[in-house]
């Protein structure tokens, strides 16, 4: 496009029953009915959201994301997991503990109660 059109990007809108080139506004064209900018960037057509003063993401750009999303939940996942197992292994120390303190107390009560009578 950029061999024979000056400049590359060009807009048009229909009025009546003639083509309106559309002005530039900051090097972009503008798109009234999707409310973005247009603008070439090289051998591409990027969209730019003025309202939010962001590019659109490519869609390569979308599946990078994604990649590194899915790769960032595996890791939470597998920290999650280890969580899980910690948790899971200091529940049974202290349910062991308690069946220990429980035998514990048991014990020590059948020898207070054998130990009782002689002392007197």
């Amino acid at each position: 496009q950029a061999e024979y059109l000056d400049p590359a990007l060009q807009g048009f809108r229909l009025q009546g029953s003639e083509y309106v080139e559309k002005p530039m506004v900051s090097g972009r064209l503008p798109s009234d009915v999707l409310g973005l900018h247009f603008e070439a960037s090289g051998e591409d057509l990027r969209l730019f959201d003025p309202a939010t003063g962001r590019w659109l993401l490519t869609p390569q750009e979308v599946r990078e994301q994604a990649a590194d999303t899915a790769t960032e939940l595996d890791r939470t996942t597998a920290r999650l997991n280890q969580t899980a197992a910690k948790l899971d292994q200091l529940t049974a120390e202290r349910d062991q503990a308690i069946a220990d303190r429980q035998r514990l107390e048991a014990e020590m009560a059948e020898l207070r109660r054998r130990i009782g009578p002689s002392l007197s």
